[in-house]
This record gives C-alpha cells, sequence and structure tokens, in this order.
C-alpha cells in the first residue's frame, strides 16, 4: 500500500531498532536502498524523497555517514530537477517533495525559514482547494496528498493567524468539502483509508470539525 510511505517512520523503522540483530538488518535495508538511490530519478515520496528520508533516518539510528553521504547526493539531484510544472501529488509529486523538506527541517538537516522554502510549494497546494484539479481521492495520487502536505504546514506554523497559514487553513475546509464528493457506497478500501487517516489528523486542527464528524 502506498500509505508505507508515511508509516514506516513511525512503525517499521522502531520495529528495526527495537530487534537484537537491529545493526544488522539496518546495514541490509540500507544497503538496499543505496542501490536504489543510483537509478532514482523519480521526485517525491516513490522515488528520491522517500529514499533520502529513509537513508537520513538510518543514518541516525546507525551514525553510519555513508548513508548520510548517499542521502545528500540524492537531496541535491532532486533540488536539480525540481520544477514548479510538477505535478501536485505525493507520490511523484510537490506534496510529497514538500514533505520531504518539511521533514528535513523538523530534524535539523537543512536550516531555514519554512514559509520561505516552501511558499511556491504552499500556494499550489492552497489553489488546488480551488480548481479541483485531481480526480481521484487517495494519498499517492489524489487530493489526500496536497491536503496532508498543508496539515504538517499548519502543525509547523509558529503564527497560526498569519496570513499563509490562514491560506492554509481556508484550504483544508475546502479540501474536507471536496473529499466529501468521493464518499460513494463503492469507494475502495485503500481511498477509504487514506481518507480516514488524513480526516483523523484534521480533526486534531479543530478548523473544520463539525464536517469532519458528519
Amino acid at each position: 500500500m502506498h500509505t508505507q510511505y508515511i508509516i514506516i517512520f513511525t512503525i517499521g523503522l522502531r520495529e528495526i531498532i527495537l530487534k537484537s540483530n537491529t545493526i544488522y538488518i539496518s546495514s541490509s535495508y540500507g544497503n538496499h536502498l543505496m542501490k536504489k538511490s543510483v537509478q532514482c530519478s523519480t521526485p517525491g515520496m516513490s522515488g528520491c524523497t522517500g529514499l533520502y528520508i529513509h537513508l537520513y533516518t538510518l543514518f541516525k539510528l546507525t551514525s553510519n555517514t555513508i548513508y548520510q553521504t548517499t542521502a545528500e547526493t540524492l537531496l541535491e539531484k532532486e533540488c536539480d530537477s525540481v520544477s514548479y510544472n510538477l505535478p501536485a501529488t505525493y507520490s511523484n509529486g510537490l506534496s510529497g517533495i514538500g514533505t520531504g523538506i518539511i521533514w528535513l527541517l523538523n530534524n535539523n538537516f537543512i536550516d531555514g525559514d519554512p514559509d520561505e522554502i516552501l511558499v511556491e510549494i504552499d500556494l499550489i497546494m492552497q489553489n488546488i482547494s480551488y480548481s479541483r484539479s485531481l480526480t481521484t481521492p487517495g494519498l499517492a495520487e489524489g487530493v489526500c496528498g496536497p491536503a496532508f502536505y498543508l496539515y504538517q504546514r499548519i502543525l509547523q506554523s509558529q503564527n497560526q493567524k498569519n496570513l499563509n497559514t490562514l491560506r492554509s487553513k481556508a484550504a483544508i475546509i475546502n479540501y474536507v468539502d471536496w473529499l466529501e464528493t468521493f464518499l460513494i457506497p463503492d469507494l475502495n478500501n485503500e481511498d477509504l483509508w487514506d481518507i480516514y487517516f488524513l480526516l483523523v489528523r484534521l480533526y486534531k486542527l479543530d478548523i473544520y470539525n463539525y464536517k469532519i464528524e458528519r
């Protein structure tokens, strides 16, 4: 399932570190990721972003600098190829790339003001809530990806009343209304899970809870 790109950091790696043979598992897993990184040319969570997050995480667990070096190379490759003409999607587009930048900032791998670094991606994700240009609800390729990105940006904001954060909150309201249009009886379980995953988190923001509760 494509939701692995989120939950693996909070569940999968926690399971790895709790195992008695942690270093062996981490090394084997890291070698697999480094082999994938050589040929990686796709942005987003299913491509370079997901790989460098995994590698940076393994570096934090093992202190093996080869993981850090490989992750930095992937990050540079992705930064060189980023275009704002990329799709908004989480798996191979801007919401996945933006989520990776948020992760790097939160884990102190890069420095900077997120409101400056992410201003263009913020605007694109906010505007999509009005244009409704995506055709599926799921996380990887659909509406949940940009909405999840904005959720993280709202959490990250140091000033909940600044203009950009208020715009993101307004966009979240639009996304919730948009997602409601996909809730049909024959919606597949994977998309339903993605919507549930997102709404549980949006509920904590207390922006549009009366609608989410419905």
